[in-house]
């Protein structure tokens, strides 16, 4: 089973977020994309 999880990155926090989800073994993370003209 492979797992992914989604999220928004706002600040240095969510950062952790993703680098505690790597440690635990998760597969791919899932951020949005922003476009801006």
């Amino acid at each position: 089973m492979r797992v992914g999880v989604s999220t928004l990155i706002q600040g240095p926090s969510d950062v952790e977020f993703v680098i505690e989800c790597e440690r635990l073994g998760v597969d791919t993370v899932w951020v949005p994309e922003v476009w801006g003209y």
